[in-house]
């Protein structure tokens, strides 16, 4: 008897309209958390053991795609895609891009691989935090990475790549800071799931009604 009325409370749990919202996104920001928290753990034993090494780079260390060098050193992107590829970095966890663009550069993507002859694509790309001095943080994950392709902006415009510092020493809170990219999935996600999840439960209870009858 006691087991049935705690199925029942159960029940009238997963029935209220905010349960399973408010369990997705517990669910998920407990998994961001704790994602969070590895990489920081993972990085600082890594810059320990010295295998996490700052390393400062400038558009000459990358292979240029839609990109025309200017007497001044500035870069000209003669269409929307300029790109900027550097193969087999040394191990990098984070990418810091300070450049100056002539006009709105709209979007600027990391794209990496992790395996030799892997074409770069969406599923395997990194959004920046645009951090307080201007400049673009790109946080990446915890794998080999094979190659990496800057898109330093969307539309031909010219710009000024004055260096990008791959590892450079971070703040506890910048692994905790999401970015707008990030946020927007934490708000998104859950949400979307919680709904699929209703739309599942409703099914299934119409099928077990069908079945009675």
């Amino acid at each position: 008897m006691k087991k049935i009325k705690q199925k029942g409370a159960f029940t009238k749990k997963v029935k209220h309209p905010l349960f399973l919202p408010a369990a997705c996104y517990v669910i998920m920001v407990v998994c961001w958390l704790v994602v969070c928290l590895g990489s920081l753990v993972t990085n600082a034993a890594s810059i320990a053991n010295g295998t996490l090494v700052e390393t400062t780079l400038i558009s000459d260390d990358f292979i240029l795609e839609s990109l025309v060098p200017l007497p001044d050193g500035r870069l000209q992107a003669t269409d929307d895609d300029p790109q900027m590829i550097l193969q087999n970095p040394p191990l990098v966890r984070s990418f810091r891009l300070y450049v100056q663009h002539s006009s709105n550069p709209y979007e600027i993507n990391l794209y990496y691989t992790t395996k030799p002859g892997q074409p770069f694509g969406k599923d395997m790309r990194v959004w920046p935090v645009l951090q307080g001095d201007g400049s673009y943080l790109f946080t990446l994950p915890q794998t080999h990475i094979e190659a990496l392709r800057l898109d330093p902006a969307s539309a031909a415009v010219q710009m000024e790549v004055e260096k990008i510092v791959l590892n450079q020493p971070r703040t506890i809170i910048s692994y905790f800071n999401p970015g707008w990219a990030g946020l927007v999935l934490l708000l998104v996600l859950p949400a979307f799931a919680a709904a699929v999840l209703r739309w599942v439960l409703g099914v299934v209870q119409w099928i077990r009604m069908r079945t009675k009858k």
